[in-house]
């Protein structure tokens, strides 16, 4: 990525410990948010995106997306009731 500040970038490796799936969703959030943008695969910081808005674990970042998505954080708390193995009958 060009364009992005050293503090960003500082701060998203000391708060994801190089987890790529953490990475991959901060990315993610960051050009959701608008603040990341760019042409043909280059991105760039399009504005200033504040620090503290960086979830301070992985759990936090999904629990984020989970809120920003109408009816998924239902059936996902519906999910881990139910366990990962059930009967349809």
């Amino acid at each position: 990525m060009k364009d992005v500040p050293e503090s960003v970038v500082e701060q998203l490796a000391a708060r994801t410990d190089g987890v790529p799936l953490f990475i991959e969703e901060f990315a993610r959030m960051l050009e959701e948010s608008g603040a990341l943008r760019g042409p043909d695969g280059e991105l760039s910081m399009t504005g200033s995106f504040p620090v503290d808005a960086i979830p301070a674990t992985l759990q936090d970042l999904l629990l984020s997306r989970l809120d920003r998505m109408p009816g998924v954080k239902d059936v996902a708390q519906l999910g881990a009731t139910i366990g990962r193995e059930f009967s349809s009958t």
